[in-house]
């Protein structure tokens, strides 16, 4: 709305990124990542290193340095025949974040996230803290517990939605790098 540089704040909460098929996900994850110092960025070919990429940043994280890990395609690992382990190993990120800098970013599907009951992406939604790209702002809002009206002025595109926090909402576009 303003053109100003916005940037998702980690300090107090995790983040989750969402949206529909095509809309930038996998893009805002990586921008997040290289934004951050010490972050670290898995996807589904890295399910394997998910627990390693944990431990790394709860050390980190223990000793004083800020640790992110930011994982796409969160709902289909949830949901894959490992969905219990990688669960498991982001809810050990989730209990750090509450004493130490450790956060995660999960993204994935809007919808799938939105269904999605395990106990760790139900923590990072009620930070209320992430991106919403694409997608159905009045639908796809209560996924980060908010109230959105679209707007017919800004067509959708990739990279585009809101950035939303506790108690604030900006209309953005994600810088593509």
């Amino acid at each position: 709305d303003t053109l100003a540089p916005r940037h998702l704040d980690l300090r107090h909460h995790h983040g989750l990124v969402v949206g529909p098929p095509r809309s930038g996900v996998s893009t805002a994850l990586t921008t997040i990542s290289r934004a951050h110092p010490g972050a670290r960025l898995l996807g589904r070919a890295d399910a394997n290193h998910l627990v390693d990429a944990c431990a790394e940043v709860i050390h980190r994280a223990a000793a004083g340095r800020p640790g992110v890990l930011v994982l796409d395609h969160a709902d289909e690992l949830l949901d894959s025949p490992d969905g219990e382990e990688v669960a498991a190993a982001l809810a050990e990120v989730v209990r750090s974040g509450r004493d130490h800098p450790a956060r995660v970013v999960l993204g994935g599907e809007v919808d799938a996230m939105a269904r999605c009951y395990h106990d760790v992406v139900a923590a990072v939604r009620r930070g209320r803290t992430g991106l919403l790209l694409g997608g159905d702002p009045e639908l796809h809002g209560a996924v980060l517990h908010a109230a959105l009206t679209g707007r017919s002025d800004l067509p959708p595109a990739p990279g585009r939605g809101w950035l939303l926090g506790p108690g604030v909402a900006h209309r953005v576009q994600v810088v593509l790098t």
